[in-house]
């Protein structure tokens, strides 16, 4: 079967958007999903690891759409584990020069 026109993948991208959004509170992008593979495999995946029939379903017919082909399994890069960033490195306050003291600035600002 031949990947579908981008209408086509646009109808589909957005019966499943809605599917996700009402069983399960999940909002996708469907132009973004009917455009990108990397997004569109993501979403499959995400279909497909719910426990929902009609969400199998349709996952089904969005990969057929926008792949030619139905696999039924989740690709690799949509189940790789996400890497959080770092956090930044918290800069430490400078010591308080000699002959000063705190007691100047707290209470002093009304």
């Amino acid at each position: 079967m031949a990947p579908g026109t981008l209408n086509e993948r646009l109808a589909v991208a957005a019966h499943l958007h809605v599917m996700l959004r009402r069983k399960h509170g999940r909002v996708t992008d469907t132009e973004w999903m009917a455009m990108n593979e990397l997004y569109a495999r993501t979403i499959i995946a995400l279909a497909r690891a719910q426990a929902d029939d009609d969400l199998h379903r349709m996952a089904a017919r969005f990969e057929a759409v926008m792949f030619g082909t139905v696999t039924g399994t989740v690709p690799a890069a949509a189940t790789a584990p996400i890497a959080r960033p770092q956090p930044a490195p918290v800069p430490q306050a400078e010591p308080m020069p000699a002959g000063r003291s705190w007691s100047r600035y707290v209470g002093g600002l009304r």
